[in-house]
């Protein structure tokens, strides 16, 4: 397994900038026979901020439409 992750690590370290990403978060399993899938999912911290703005804004109008 240790050649495994080292491959995981060298397609992370790749996709990061490229893809402008603030991490990652690598899941591995391998259930019932001898085999493995890796999820490696990029992660957006700013996209978490956008959405937390966008429900405030969203809260906002809702609130002067009701007034």
């Amino acid at each position: 397994m240790g050649t495994f992750f080292t491959i995981a690590q060298t397609i992370i370290r790749a996709i990061i900038p490229v893809l402008g990403a603030d991490c990652v978060i690598l899941t591995t399993r391998g259930d019932e026979v001898y085999h493995a899938h890796l999820w490696i999912v990029p992660q957006y911290i700013k996209a978490v901020e956008i959405r937390q703005e966008a429900r405030f804004v969203a809260n906002l109008l809702r609130r002067a439409l009701l007034i």
